[in-house]
């Protein structure tokens, strides 16, 4: 089992805008979109084969599941994986 990965604040703070036409975007609302695509199509699997049946409160469950993404996509880009 691969330990998990470590990230120093140096790394987090080593993080750029982004230029987009112009406008400088922080990093955090780029991946924050990504997050938001990747939860819509997990969403829509997870409706499509009737899982949410399992959840107790969908909406508590959608929150929980976009800030797990969320994370794994700051932790991923911070490492510098994305």
């Amino acid at each position: 089992m691969l330990p998990p990965p470590s990230v120093s604040l140096s790394a987090i703070s080593r993080v750029e805008d982004l230029s987009l036409l112009g406008f400088y975007v922080p990093a955090l609302m780029a991946w924050a979109l990504l997050a938001l695509l990747v939860f819509i199509a997990l969403h829509w699997l997870l409706a499509a084969t009737r899982l949410y049946r399992f959840v107790w409160h969908r909406a508590l469950f959608g929150m929980a599941l976009y800030v797990v993404i969320l994370g794994g996509i700051v932790l991923g880009g911070s490492a510098g994986w994305l």
